[in-house]
């Protein structure tokens, strides 16, 4: 008896090291480039703001957006497709891309034109990012929101 209680004991406790064990964490934070090309994200919100004025929404006034998604590859290529629509003659219709991050800017290049955009948040789960350029003299500032598919 006084062996089987040293030996249950042990068995006890191997068995609830090897249930620790089981959780493995992972060994470092996922990058933005891993957690922009791990999903698939469609577009579920847009506003704009011209100068000093309120964001206004643009987002449901388009129903073709309804169906927008983009999706970031490993290569640096990206592919957004413009889901089937009732408003869209060529629907679905996909376009090709590339893309770079640096920092909070994502480069988006769609040719013959290339956008600079602001990742103002990125989680496993959301993408929001904000593009400012210039309109007749005022600042246009549109940001896009992405949930992962």
């Amino acid at each position: 008896m006084k062996r089987v209680l040293p030996l249950t004991s042990l068995a006890l406790a191997s068995v609830l090291a090897s249930c620790a064990n089981d959780k493995k964490e992972d060994p470092s934070p996922r990058t933005a480039a891993q957690m922009l090309t791990s999903k698939t994200w469609k577009q579920t919100a847009e506003t704009e703001a011209i100068g000093d004025a309120e964001p206004v929404a643009k987002y449901f006034r388009y129903a073709a957006s309804a169906n927008n998604t983009v999706k970031f590859l490993a290569d640096y290529s990206l592919r957004m497709e413009d889901g089937a629509t009732e408003d869209s003659y060529n629907s679905p219709q996909t376009v090709s891309g590339e893309w770079t991050l640096s920092g909070k800017t994502l480069t988006i290049v769609v040719a013959p034109f290339t956008r600079q955009c602001t990742i103002q948040e990125l989680t496993g789960n959301k993408l929001v990012v904000k593009v400012a350029e210039a309109l007749d003299g005022a600042q246009k500032v549109t940001r896009y929101t992405y949930e992962a598919q």
